[in-house]
């Protein structure tokens, strides 16, 4: 279990490629629609900023679901018979993904996170899109696809951590919700909610499944891939739970009668 040769990382590059191109003409297309749908310019420039990406975030949510079942589906395992299922989601050892769909769902995840860095960065001084943690978090896991994409053992921990973006659905509608001014008590508790169950349970379990494997780990998978799984991953849980920390206090604020931003 290595990094990518050249030549892969060549095809996986194009494909990403291809991927952060088909968000760009989503993009435009969503600028476009929306510069006829709000001909009078009543919304400001940075809402439609914000509005354009939660549409292109929303686009990737639902690829992401579609995504998310069909590497599920594919759910095997070749490994000895005397394997024992093991760690906190009690699998055994050799279970994985079959790797040509992880390829593929792994460069649609590359591609979205190198476009929406990007969207990011270029409108960095709009409240609302991104921020320094933000990207953070998407360079991390840029460099966490990338260590394991040729990786096959305990893959099924990227479908785990794929069905996160549930949270991010709601996340999007509670944008375009406020963008109209409309009350968005409702969909705030449900992001609250989808957010913890797969983005602080589900991710808790994934990366509690690896480090109860560490041992064996050590012993089959590349240093590369070991910074990934037990290093990169779990500081990534530590952010969840600080951005989870933040919206608890913000729905206190708010079940106590504070006006919160």
């Amino acid at each position: 279990f290595a990094m990518p040769s050249l030549a892969r990382a060549q095809t996986i590059g194009a494909r990403v490629l291809g991927v952060v191109l088909l968000f760009a003409l989503f993009t435009s297309a969503c600028e476009r629609v929306l510069l006829r749908f709000d001909a009078t310019r009543k919304l400001h420039r940075h809402t439609a900023l914000t509005l354009v990406g939660a549409a292109a975030s929303m686009f990737h949510c639902l690829l992401a679901l579609i995504a998310t079942i069909w590497l599920f589906a594919s759910l095997t395992d070749d490994g000895a018979p005397t394997d024992n299922p093991a760690g906190l989601l009690v699998l055994r050892l050799h279970t994985h993904v079959l790797t040509h769909r992880t390829d593929a769902a792994g460069c649609l995840f590359l591609g979205f996170l190198v476009f929406d860095s990007l969207f990011v960065i270029r409108h960095f001084h709009v409240k609302g899109i991104g921020g320094y943690a933000f990207l953070i978090h998407h360079f991390a896991f840029i460099l966490a696809c990338w260590l394991n994409m040729d990786t096959q053992l305990c893959n099924y921990i990227f479908p785990v951590l794929y069905v996160g973006e549930v949270s991010t659905i709601f996340l999007n509608l509670r944008i375009v919700v406020r963008a109209f001014d409309r009350p968005d008590f409702a969909v705030s508790a449900a992001f609250l909610v989808a957010f913890f169950l797969t983005r602080v349970v589900l991710m808790g379990l994934a990366v509690g499944q690896l480090v109860s494997l560490r041992a064996s780990l050590y012993v089959l998978l590349d240093p590369s891939v070991l910074f990934s799984y037990l290093c990169l991953l779990p500081c990534l849980y530590l952010l969840n739970l600080y951005w989870f920390a933040k919206m608890c206090r913000s729905a206190l604020r708010v079940l106590n009668g504070a006006k919160v931003d």
